[in-house]
């Protein structure tokens, strides 16, 4: 109502006029002509809370009597330890953990790093592919036990990736042509181009691919190299060549072999080179070697020498 200016109980004073002592039962007061309209909760000196609150007379701890919203009008929440919701489903300790079931956020942040709905998602497709590619594999989920003032204990899995030693390439490129396996061109037409082939890999990307260009035989299905280096062909005369295409990737499988027949004025014959005759050798003269044993001659004896044997007459 007002602010005492004296103290009571009274003193002894000297009025101002009659200087007199006198002995007093009141005090100067200085009252606030303004007013404040005080809670219709609060009348002598008694606080009603149309039983919303009920206070333990033991402890004085104040708990709200009926299921109702509490309203702070604006005001902060202070030197609470933690918080637990009925349902057990939402839990906050005081070292700052927030257990929850489910979180909906336009972002998550990690103390300056943010991520939106799609980057996250891009960073889970990027985990997966890592997963599936063999260069990460998961190595286990265990339950990990994180103690609760509130509530137990509460498991919360975890997750262990860790590298993995790079598995060993053996799967080969393949090449696909651009176009038509058989293309069918007039003779004499001009600014022809061959429209070429892609690659795919499993691990190497923009792989290279070696074009060779031959002359078919198509009587003898011999091949004649034109050119190891690119897709060429001669349109001024009628011929049939084949383009082929190939490729290795960095762990040396090589793709299967593509090719591409190109047919210039109907495809006429492709002559060979005729190989030049080859001289016969001319046979060595044969000698021959009898296997009869050559006659033997004796010597005549020197008793014999110019005597002369005669016939017999008989």
């Amino acid at each position: 109502v007002g602010i005492a200016l004296e103290s009571y109980p009274p003193i002894f004073d000297v009025r101002a006029g009659n200087r007199e002592e006198t002995k007093n039962n009141q005090i100067l007061v200085f009252v606030n002509l303004s007013w404040n309209k005080l809670d219709d909760s609060i009348s002598s000196g008694n606080i009603n809370t149309n039983s919303i609150w009920t206070t333990d007379e033991t402890t004085g701890a104040i708990k709200l009597a009926i299921s109702q919203s509490l309203d702070l009008n604006n005001q902060d929440l202070k030197n609470v330890r933690s918080i637990l919701s009925a349902s057990g489903k939402l839990i906050i300790n005081e070292d700052g953990t927030i257990v929850v079931d489910t979180v909906n956020s336009k972002k998550l942040c990690l103390n300056d790093q943010c991520l939106d709905r799609e980057e996250l998602k891009s960073l889970l497709e990027m985990k997966a592919e890592l997963i599936n590619s063999g260069i990460y594999k998961v190595k286990s989920t265990t339950p990990v036990v994180e103690q609760s003032s509130l509530q137990g204990n509460a498991p919360i899995s975890e997750e262990i990736i860790e590298p993995t030693q790079q598995q060993e390439d053996t799967i080969p490129p393949i090449i696909s042509l651009t176009g038509s396996e058989t293309i069918n061109i007039e003779a004499n037409i001009t600014g022809w181009v061959d429209p070429g082939a892609t690659v795919t890999d499993n691990k190497d990307n923009n792989l290279g691919i070696q074009v060779s260009t031959y002359s078919l035989h198509t009587q003898t299905g011999n091949e004649t190299l034109i050119s190891e280096t690119e897709a060429t062909v001669d349109t001024r005369t009628p011929a049939t060549y084949i383009i082929k295409y190939n490729t290795t990737d960095s762990a040396g499988n090589k793709a299967t072999e593509a090719t591409r027949t190109v047919i210039i004025g109907g495809g006429a014959v492709v002559e060979e080179p005729t190989p030049a005759p080859s001289e016969e050798p001319i046979p060595e003269p044969m000698v021959e070697i009898s296997s009869e044993p050559e006659p033997v001659i004796e010597p005549i004896p020197e008793s014999e020498i110019g005597t002369t044997t005669e016939p017999s007459s008989e």
